[in-house]
């Protein structure tokens, strides 16, 4: 992640290229990916930072690449939009008008357990007022 931020950098200042596999994903862009169902994890072992990150890395970039879409647009886009409404999307009735996946989304995924212990619990959603289990 670090290394993706400091190239995003230097290719905003047009000091090099952006690397076709570089892609700043951080725990807004894991929840984005978690949240509209992009990555899916049904296995049993705990879902760690680390296996988000690394899938979502490649699949962002892979989109980016096949479209010919900026990646640090991109990052800044999905980071924006995780960041400022998917936290608590269902407690802001104006989330349904602003957020362009807001229809196909399962819902918010709670970080405090990224942040407390590198993983993430996706079995309690929260949408629309309450709590989804999928």
């Amino acid at each position: 992640k670090i290394a993706s931020l400091i190239t995003m950098f230097y290719a905003e200042l047009e000091l090099m290229t952006m690397p076709e596999d570089a892609m700043p994903v951080d725990v807004h862009l894991q929840r984005f990916a978690l949240e509209t169902g992009i990555i899916r994890y049904e296995g049993t072992k705990r879902l760690t930072n680390e296996m988000v990150e690394r899938q979502a890395r490649k699949l962002y970039c892979d989109i980016c690449n096949e479209n010919s879409w900026s990646h640090e647009d991109f990052s800044h886009a999905i980071w924006f939009l995780s960041k400022r409404l998917c936290s608590s999307c269902h407690r802001k009735k104006i989330a349904q008008m602003l957020c362009p996946v807001f229809d196909p989304c399962l819902g918010s995924v709670p970080s405090n357990s990224y942040f407390r212990k590198g993983t993430w619990v996706i079995e309690h959603r929260q949408k629309n007022g309450g709590t989804l289990h999928r």
